[in-house]
């Protein structure tokens, strides 16, 4: 399997050792039990870290962790207080989500060098309490490619606790990518249509929408007056004297009634 090696720091590159019978990438830690396809998807993490970390960063990054474990509130995050196992050495953790590798490669990498960021920060600089995204941090991506953006778009708050970012056209991050080895694309990616064969592969499922049960609302179809409780009430309108019937959040009448709402004569 073709591999991207890290030619940067010396010292970097003589962090590269065998861990518990397991193999290294300069100063990436890959651990555990491995069979060809793991070593294939972890390889090209390891390999496109390797990659930014020589295009993008002049300084030493501290060894690192990978985990590809899901996250439902975020694409990817950072820990600087992992540790190798057995050892005292200090290692951080970067962790990608398996729904993010779904994205576009860009966007993929993109995550991967926001991460790196973080982890460049916490050596050389200052970084926010419990996660906080300060100034220092979101310059630290502009200078490569990456602009810090509550939202993901331009114009959103660049420091925050829950922190995106879009990526800057023609930017250090952009260029980089251009070049970006074959080795380093990612070889596998989840598959939404597990356990639902009949689904088109090249579709992502629609998620049904979610309706507040705690929240329902109640109708005079008389009146149109609007009241709100659990599902299990019986409200009168006391207007009208009629029984409210729910509409669900769709704006669709339920209990087999016809929706049929009007404005009170009386407004």
């Amino acid at each position: 399997m073709e591999q991207y090696h890290s030619s940067q720091n010396k010292e970097v590159k003589n962090d590269a050792q065998i861990i518990r019978g397991h193999e290294t990438y300069d100063s990436v830690k890959i651990l555990g039990s491995f069979n060809e396809a793991t070593m294939e998807q972890f390889g090209a993490v390891v390999a496109g870290y390797n990659f930014f970390k020589d295009e993008l960063f002049d300084k030493p990054l501290p060894p690192v962790i990978f985990t590809l474990n899901e996250n439902a509130h975020s694409r990817g995050y950072f820990r600087s207080d992992a540790r190798v196992k057995d050892t005292n050495k200090f290692a951080v953790q970067i962790n990608i989500s398996p729904s993010t590798l779904l994205l576009p490669p860009i966007e993929v990498f993109g995550t991967l060098v926001h991460e790196m960021c973080h982890s460049w920060h916490c050596v050389y600089g200052k970084p926010g309490w419990w996660g906080y995204h300060n100034m220092e941090f979101a310059e630290i991506m502009e200078k490569r490619g990456l602009v810090c953006s509550h939202s993901g778009k331009p114009g959103g708050r660049k420091v925050g606790k829950k922190m995106r970012h879009y990526i800057e056209p023609y930017g250090l991050f952009a260029n980089a990518f251009e070049n970006l080895p074959d080795c380093c694309r990612i070889p596998f990616t989840p598959n939404v249509n597990y356990g639902n064969p009949a689904q088109s592969p090249n579709k992502l499922p629609v998620p049904k929408p979610k309706i507040d049960l705690s929240k329902t609302k109640y109708t005079c179809r008389g009146c149109g007056a609007a009241a709100w409780g659990k599902p299990t009430l019986h409200l009168i309108c006391g207007q009208c004297n009629d029984r409210m019937i729910i509409i669900d959040q769709l704006g669709v009448a339920q209990r087999g009634e016809t929706k049929q709402i009007y404005l009170s004569q009386h407004n």
